[in-house]
């Protein structure tokens, strides 16, 4: 099978690691199938950031060509900058014998350059807010011109589901976890023998990796799709609750000058910066290795539409043999939790899951790790989507 895969690297070349997890755990998902796959995604010269240093090449082009040619094949990917790449041609030509292009959030927007591949899969990574955006804003989200519709919110399809399709028939799938990915940036971190200096961690840490804001709220049916913020905001009360001693730490772009900062920090909360933490692929792999487990704290909006949304970020964490507290978004209608993945609802049921899950705690490790390899590994999810594309 040849896969094109319309990727977003170049464009987050700053504190870009857990999204760089993101895109490389579909790529080891493509390749584990033994597909062949041609990279590909596109920029504006306007966009292209330069440092004092060079002037020549690009911030993002740097970024983009140490990715690829440690992680996939430069002879078999393309940055098209306003429209030109220096091996367009080479890929016009796979294109022409390709199966299938997949859009990682819809962000290749020059379809006439893939139209000839048949199946042209939409994947959305934003459940709820995607639909919203292009039903009631009147935000293009580059929808047209594929012929299958793919999303992470597990319950997007149902007919129950507030959330509009569009005039789609959206087609549900998790994201991939990959095992492999993570045991290469172990390797990789061992080698460059640096790690993330970050002492303030230590042992009993669940920790999140999160922007604090991000989108402005928007409504639809009466619901309001509200920010990560929101949904923390919710949960403020989680540390008196807990029954032994745990930190929750949140890699966060939050501010300690920012209200928010001191009424969460009075309440036994801790921050570290997203920035420190997402700085490269090492400090990333260092932090989640460095955890208990993740506190997986839902966007309000994919909690209040019952989106079903489940987490890439998470993938990685079952990857390293760390249990998930996953916030129901409404992902236990269609995926029953279990030991290693176990769902909460508010502060009381956060901190009740993390006791129960320490009170076994190694069971739930190795739980966690056989279901990456297993139900969410990404051979098994990459042919059950397959199947149904």
């Amino acid at each position: 099978m040849r896969i094109v895969f319309g990727a977003v690297l170049a464009h987050y070349p700053d504190c870009s690691a857990g999204h760089v997890c993101a895109i490389l755990s579909w790529l080891y998902a493509f390749r584990s199938i033994g597909a062949e796959v041609w990279i590909i995604e596109e920029m504006s010269s306007d966009e292209l950031v330069f440092t004092d240093d060079d002037r020549i090449q690009s911030v993002n082009e740097r970024f983009w060509h140490s990715t690829i040619s440690e992680f996939a094949d430069m002879d078999r990917a393309s940055l098209f900058v306003d429209g030109e790449a220096d091996n367009a041609s080479a890929f016009k030509e796979f294109c022409r014998s390709s199966d299938l292009f997949i859009n990682f959030s819809g962000q290749w927007e020059q379809m006439d350059l893939v139209s000839e591949c048949p199946c042209r899969v939409y994947l959305d990574v934003d459940p709820g807010y995607t639909q919203v955006w292009r039903e009631a804003y009147d935000c293009s989200m580059n929808l047209e011109n594929h012929t299958h519709y793919v999303t992470v919110g597990l319950r997007v399809p149902n007919v129950e589901c507030v959330i509009p399709k569009n005039g789609k028939d959206w087609i549900e799938t998790p994201p991939p976890a990959s095992v492999q990915l993570w045991k290469d940036l172990e390797r990789r971190s061992a080698a460059e023998e640096r790690g993330l200096d970050t002492p303030e961690i230590g042992t009993n840490a669940w920790t999140t990796v999160t922007h604090w804001e991000g989108y402005n709220e928007i409504e639809w049916e009466g619901i309001t799709f509200g920010n990560k913020r929101d949904s923390f905001i919710d949960l403020i009360d989680t540390p008196s609750c807990l029954a032994l001693k745990r930190d929750l730490l949140v890699a966060s772009d939050i501010q300690p000058e920012w209200g928010d900062y001191a009424n969460f920090h009075s309440k036994g909360w801790r921050f570290i910066s997203n920035r420190k933490v997402c700085a490269n692929l090492t400090s990333y792999f260092g932090f989640l290795e460095m955890s208990r487990g993740e506190i997986g704290i839902a966007k309000k909006g994919y909690v209040s539409s019952g989106s079903g949304w489940m987490s890439d970020r998470s993938m990685g964490y079952i990857s390293l043999g760390k249990p998930v507290v996953l916030q129901d978004t409404g992902w236990t209608q269609v995926f029953e939790p279990r030991k290693g993945w176990v769902a909460f609802q508010d502060a009381e049921s956060l901190a009740q899951q993390i006791s129960d899950v320490e009170a076994d705690y190694e069971t739930h490790c190795n739980a966690a790790l056989e279901l990456a390899t297993t139900e969410f590994d990404g051979e098994t999810i990459l042919k059950k989507l397959l199947a149904r594309i």
